[in-house]
């Protein structure tokens, strides 16, 4: 007998305007990884309690000092509400820089936590494509790569930063890799948080906990991978 004709495909919504105007529109409040995956399978995706697995990703955590100093700095303003708005213009300008380093490089911002952010590298083709070239070989291996250099990018751009007079902010970077968990709590009236957490994200909390001010540290997993690629001064 025939053979059944195939069925048609039909539109991938990853492919269609409707998806790419949502992406620039919800892009700078939510994770990539979040965004992606709702907008795909819809709002039950990440209904909590929900877990994204990621066998392998790379996690990045940036520690910025001098933030006290700032905050004390702008909150001895005599204006009420003068120097709250300062404030916000000031580290809006340095976290913009900042966002804007790791994007060139596929991170996906998916934590501020205080005076730290938490950056993760998932997806290698996104990461890749931000560098303006082809995914090819070990993708756990060229996500480490893209991590590294990001991390030393935004050191030597960004770190012993003047932000006002005579006051500084300082960053420090810890890198590690292995299994990654995106979970989502919560639910009640309607509100969810978001959080990262495994080996990955456990190894670059104990690399920038070893670091002191303008140092990136990877873990051991990581130089594993890079070394290769790595030329000593």
């Amino acid at each position: 007998p025939a053979s059944p004709p195939p069925r048609a495909r039909g539109p991938n919504p990853l492919e269609s305007r409707a998806f790419n105007d949502d992406c620039t529109r919800y892009r700078p409040y939510v994770p990539e990884m979040v965004l992606r995956r709702v907008l795909q399978d819809g709002p039950e995706a990440f209904r909590p309690p929900a877990r994204l697995r990621f066998d392998a990703a790379v996690c990045f955590f940036v520690d910025l000092s001098g933030f006290s100093k700032l905050c004390e700095r702008f909150n001895t303003r005599r204006v009420v509400g003068t120097g709250l708005g300062e404030l916000l213009h000031v580290l809006n300008r340095y976290f913009a820089q900042m966002i804007r380093i790791i994007s060139s490089y596929g991170g996906d911002v998916v934590k501020f936590a205080g005076d730290a952010l938490i950056v993760v590298w998932s997806d290698q083709e996104a990461a890749a494509e931000a560098q303006g070239h082809a995914a090819s070989g070990d993708p756990v291996e060229a996500m480490c790569r893209f991590a590294c250099q990001c991390a030393c990018d935004m050191v030597d751009r960004l770190h012993d930063v003047e932000m006002v007079s005579e006051l500084r902010m300082g960053l420090k970077v810890g890198v590690g890799v292995g299994e990654l968990d995106f979970c989502t709590v919560g639910g009640v009236g309607g509100r969810s948080e978001f959080f990262v957490s495994g080996p990955a994200v456990m190894e670059a909390f104990e690399c920038g906990d070893a670091c002191t001010n303008g140092d990136v540290r990877i873990s051991r997993n990581v130089w594993r991978l890079v070394h290769p690629f790595v030329t000593m001064p």
